[in-house]
């Protein structure tokens, strides 16, 4: 199964009929104390900008300042072997 295969939307089909149909989990948590807002869930494969004026509106409306994105990308890597992070950082959003 390839990467993107993984994130589509679940579906169990009996008999020619949809008896059961789940889209990925990507759910939004606050903590009011901290003022802190995540957002874990899996990227669309389809819908791009729709996916991302949704984040886009939720921060306006919490009056976020600065949004940070943290990703991976998945590949055959040794259990053991070192691990060797990139960290990037680029300014292009404004609130």
């Amino acid at each position: 199964m390839s990467e993107t295969a993984q994130f589509r939307p679940y579906t169990k089909i009996q008999e020619g009929l949809i008896t059961d149909f789940q889209y990925p989990p990507n759910e939004f948590f606050y903590n009011k104390k901290t003022n802190l807002i995540l957002f874990p869930g899996q990227e669309p494969n389809t819908n791009w900008g729709e996916y991302a004026n949704c984040i886009f509106k939720i921060a306006e409306k919490f009056g976020v300042k600065e949004i940070y994105f943290v990703g991976s990308v998945a590949g055959p890597i040794p259990l053991l072997r070192k691990i060797n992070p990139i960290n990037l950082s680029t300014r292009i959003f404004s609130f």
